[in-house]
């Protein structure tokens, strides 16, 4: 958890509260000035903190960092789905944060359904910007339609 969110907010704080509370309680509660979050996870309490208030965004994107480690968590103590989920450990921590800020769905499930269409959108958008032709850089973008697999159905 420490690494996902010092690789997004290098400038905030994270400092543990408490320990040994409850291993299943995960969650975030804000401040008024939304300078401060307190996050649960894994039976520990950590304050994390900053100057700037946080975006709307930026509070999703810790829910998505959230949302990932909770669902590989769950998978890892429940060994029946980990053959059923170990897509979630395919790719760039990195990515699986974004994709589950943007769309915390498959994160949700009991069962992987499918390929993580924005994960997978990250990762093409990843190695084509590393991309050139004749000395320069490539220029691109992507379009997500829809939440199926098949966008027009």
């Amino acid at each position: 958890m420490e690494g996902g969110i010092s690789y997004f907010f290098p400038s905030a704080t994270l400092q543990m509260l408490e320990a040994d509370l409850d291993l299943a309680a995960c969650g975030m509660t804000d401040t008024s000035d939304r300078t401060s979050s307190v996050l649960s996870w894994l039976g520990s309490r950590y304050s994390l903190t900053r100057n700037d208030a946080f975006s709307t965004q930026e509070l999703k994107l810790l829910k998505g960092i959230g949302a990932v480690l909770d669902s590989r968590y769950r998978m890892i103590a429940n060994t029946d789905r980990a053959e059923k989920r170990f897509e979630l450990f395919r790719g760039l921590p990195e990515d699986r944060y974004i994709s589950a800020s943007i769309d915390g769905a498959p994160y949700a499930q009991e069962i992987w359904q499918g390929p993580d269409r924005v994960e997978d959108t990250v990762e093409v958008l990843r190695a084509s910007s590393l991309s050139t032709y004749e000395n320069r850089r490539i220029s691109t973008g992507a379009l997500l339609f829809g939440k199926y697999s098949d966008p027009l159905p």
